[in-house]
């Protein structure tokens, strides 16, 4: 690998840990850093997925709510994570960014095969490379119009955003790429073998990555078929094979299970309107778009690009086809859009006598605002403490002496902000702490408002306690400010850390 390209992954990875590091540097012994610097409400979840690994457990069962279930066995690469957490006795936020930071590297490498395979110009690989990796869109344009675009926060959808929110974007990015990569070669049964693999850990990985798989392999023979007569049946169904089978087995437990069913229900995630998806992907979009308008009349470029080309048109439509889980669809998107942009670009710079060299560093330098206005206010988040990177010294006792004084899984009740650290750190559950794995989520959050702003007492409260199987109830800082009236007249006081209280749920 060229030096330039070993630099700008140090450089990537550098900058993925960078957010963690600095939190920790700045908590010291009080407040307590969670180990989580982007999007921590699903991080928390991913640390308790994998608690049930280190428990020795296989099945997924929510640990944000009361409710036992009978659960499933799906997320099973955090839950492997938690197992080998255990087997090697590390830490399991340690093993979190271990498997964060190796997804990442994984998907560098991944890129940077595919940047040589489209791009010959070395000047240009360099510039796909710095945009891929550090890069997203211009969704820093809509921000003084009150606009959260996608390019801040769908992290699923652009390699340094993968890299910074978890780890199995990162690696389910780069298990895509690969698989894509040994789709393009002459097939044999190794290769289809090894399809057949990559697909299975894809859809444990990130499954809806999946369909996107189909949709590209599909789309690719239907192409083969027309232009050559060519069908690759058997490669073609040891891929759908692969990942179909699992993907099957998740949507029907999923489906099966009341509890999971319920979760389901609210795991809604729709597409960004066409305005904020159009800036957030250009200007390499724009690009793509030209690259594509201009080589239309050579079928060169379209059998050599297939993969990239339907990706980024078919994407387009699993994106806005009506479905609850449309934004899923936008994993990786931004690859192909920068990929097939900067062949334009290659183009230009191996025809033209004018280097284009202005107009590419135009592009970077525009795509690279957003994620520096990402990473400043990471750390203006961790530099002010913010409540959702942070617990108080407190706080973090209370919720290690309910862990060491109650075995799994009893059940706790506190504000939805510390619900979300409570089984990430504990092997608890909680009445609400997540928005899509708090069954009922909306009437739970405002049941617990109710409670502590004492909107209701007596034995509407007694009934609530038993019917959520609570046995113990949290009262601090957090709890203050949702209410200070709640009634405690069926708890019974049992440890108190500074400002936090705790309380058991009276016996019958």
């Amino acid at each position: 690998m060229k030096r330039k390209f070993v630099i700008l992954i140090v450089l990537y990875l550098a900058l993925l840990c960078a957010p963690v590091i600095y939190g920790y540097a700045i908590a010291g012994n009080q407040p307590v850093f969670n180990g989580l610097a982007f999007n921590p409400i699903d991080g928390n979840s991913y640390l308790a997925k994998m608690r049930l690994g280190y428990q020795g457990e296989w099945k997924f069962t929510l640990s944000y709510s009361p409710e036992p279930g009978q659960g499933a066995y799906i997320f099973l690469y955090y839950i492997f994570l938690g197992h080998i957490s255990r087997i090697l006795n590390i830490p399991i936020i340690l093993m979190y960014h271990i498997a964060r930071i190796g997804g990442a590297l994984c998907l560098a490498l991944a890129l940077i095969l595919w940047i040589k395979k489209i791009i010959k110009n070395p000047a240009v690989q360099t510039a796909a490379g710095c945009l891929l990796l550090f890069g997203s869109g211009m969704g820093w344009l809509l921000l003084g119009f009150g606009v959260i675009s996608t390019d801040m926060w769908v992290a699923e959808a652009y390699p340094f955003l993968s890299g910074l929110a978890n780890p199995h974007f990162p690696l389910g990015l780069a298990l895509l790429l690969w698989i894509l990569h040994v789709y393009s070669l002459p097939s044999s049964w190794k290769r289809n073998t090894l399809l057949f693999d990559l697909t299975l850990v894809l859809s444990i990985v990130l499954p809806f990555a999946i369909v996107l798989i189909a949709m590209i392999i599909v789309s690719v023979e239907v192409w083969n078929w027309f232009t050559q007569r060519k069908f690759h049946l058997v490669k073609l169904t040891f891929t759908l094979i692969g990942g179909g089978a699992y993907l099957l087995y998740q949507f029907f437990s999923i489906q099966n299970d009341p509890m999971l069913s319920q979760w389901n229900l609210q795991n809604i995630t729709k597409a960004p309107e066409i305005y904020d998806f159009l800036v957030s992907f250009s200007p390499s979009l724009v690009l793509a778009g030209v690259a594509v308008w201009r080589n239309r009349k050579a079928s060169g470029f379209f059998s050599d690009n297939i993969p990239l080309i339907a990706w980024i048109a078919g994407g387009i439509i699993l994106l806005y086809f009506p479905f609850d889980l449309q934004r899923r669809f936008l994993s990786g998107y931004f690859i192909p859009v920068v990929l097939i942009g900067f062949y334009l670009l290659d183009q230009l710079e191996s025809r033209s006598q004018k280097k284009p060299a202005a107009l590419v560093v135009g592009i970077v330098g525009a795509s690279l605002i957003t994620n520096l206005i990402v990473l400043a206010g990471t750390f203006t988040g961790l530099k002010s403490y913010d409540p959702h990177f942070f617990l108080t010294r407190d706080e973090a006792e209370a919720i290690s002496w309910m862990d060491a004084s109650a075995p799994y899984p009893e059940v706790v009740l506190s504000s939805p902000s510390l619900g979300s650290f409570i089984p990430a750190r504990a092997d608890l559950k909680v009445v609400y702490g997540h928005p899509y794995e708090s069954i009922q989520a909306v009437v739970r959050e405002e049941k617990i408002t109710q409670f502590y702003t004492g909107a209701f007492a007596g034995a509407d409260v007694k009934a609530w306690l038993r019917e959520m199987n609570i046995h113990f109830v949290v009262f601090g800082p957090r709890e203050l400010a949702i209410g200070s009236n709640p009634d405690l007249s069926f708890l019974i006081p049992v440890q108190q850390f500074g400002e936090v209280q705790i309380f058991r749920v009276a016996d019958e």
